[in-house]
């Protein structure tokens, strides 16, 4: 008995699909591999560092950031919100975690806004840097954020 043609066409495709199926599982499996290293390395981390193992507040839902609003607004809004100095990595995470620029690509965002920050806080404007890759309000440096200098060097006020 000869198979119609149209069995013939089903069968084909459904094998193609099956090959796609193979193939995103093997992907997947590489994937899930991948998931608990990194789950290990975190739990190790954890366990060295537990104040490391506390998550960093998100922004969120406590801040917005107007559609509008330049790069550096939007770092100081965050900053402002949390009231601590953030490391630029976590700085962008929190602004995008507000929806502002939220598919812009991570070095995009952190080769622009490094370079915007670093010009303020060399022109003493608004930002400060307390540590490399930190960066934090200049109006805290009287009220002990550990504000910094601009240089990756800590500033510290004596009261007398």
């Amino acid at each position: 008995m000869a198979v119609p043609e149209h069995i013939r066409h089903t069968l084909a495709s459904l094998r193609g699909e099956l090959a796609d199926l193979d193939q995103k599982l093997a992907e997947f499996t590489k994937l899930d591999a991948r998931r608990s290293q990194v789950k290990a390395v975190i739990g190790n981390l954890e366990a060295l560092y537990p104040r490391a193992a506390q998550p960093a507040p998100t922004t969120a839902t406590t801040v917005r950031i107007a559609p509008t609003a330049t790069m550096p607004d939007a770092a100081e809004t965050v900053l402002r919100g949390l009231g601590r100095p953030l490391h630029i990595r976590s700085l962008i995470e929190a602004i995008q975690a507000t929806g502002f620029h939220a598919d812009r690509d991570f070095e995009t965002m952190r080769t622009t806004l490094v370079s915007t920050l670093d010009r303020k806080v060399k022109a003493g404007q608004t930002f400060t840097k307390p540590e490399p890759g930190t960066y934090g309000l200049l109006e805290w440096r009287t009220e002990g954020h550990g504000a910094g200098n601009g240089n990756g060097q800590g500033v510290m006020t004596l009261d007398r």
